[in-house]
C-alpha cells in the first residue's frame, strides 16, 4: 500500500507468544504510550499523545483499538511530492483532497471511489475519515 503499511515485529521473551499475529492498525504515535507501558511509567496527564499503547495486545489481551489511523507525509527536500494528510481504516484511505479509495480492493490507489457512487457503509466510513482529518487540523 505505496509504503504506508509495513509489518511490525516484535519479540518480547516470556510476555508475547511466538507466532502471535494482529491484523489491525499500528502507527509511530503508539511507540511512546507503549514503551512507558513496558517500562511501568504512566503517562503523564497533560501529555495528549495521541498514540494508544500496544501493551495489551503484545500481552495476548483483546484490547479496545481505535478503527482508525492517521498520517501526515512530508516529503524530503527536493522530492518531487508535495506534502499530504490522510487517515485510514483497514479497507479505506481518505486524502485531505478528497480522493476515496477502497484500498483493500486497489492498493496501488488506482481508482478513486466516486462520492455519488458510495453505499451506505462507504459514506458513514468516509464521514469517519473526513472527522479525523478535520480533528486533527484543528489540533495543530
Amino acid at each position: 500500500e505505496t509504503g504506508t503499511h509495513v509489518p511490525l515485529i516484535v519479540r518480547w521473551n516470556g510476555v508475547t507468544k511466538p507466532g502471535t499475529t494482529y491484523d489491525g492498525l499500528v502507527g509511530f504515535e503508539d511507540f511512546l504510550p507503549t514503551l512507558l507501558g513496558i517500562a511501568g511509567i504512566p503517562v503523564p496527564a497533560d501529555a495528549h499523545l495521541d498514540g494508544q499503547s500496544i501493551v495489551p495486545l503484545l500481552q495476548g489481551t483483546q484490547a479496545e483499538r481505535r478503527p482508525w489511523q492517521y498520517a501526515f507525509y512530508n516529503p524530503l527536500h527536493g522530492a518531487h511530492q508535495e506534502k499530504t494528510r490522510w487517515a485510514r481504516t483497514l479497507q479505506y484511505k481518505l486524502y485531505e483532497d478528497g480522493r476515496f479509495f477502497d484500498i483493500a480492493a486497489d492498493p496501488l490507489e488506482q481508482r478513486p471511489l466516486e462520492k455519488d457512487k458510495l453505499v451506505e457503509s462507504q459514506q458513514q466510513t468516509r464521514k469517519q475519515l473526513q472527522d479525523v482529518l478535520d480533528h486533527m487540523e484543528e489540533a495543530k
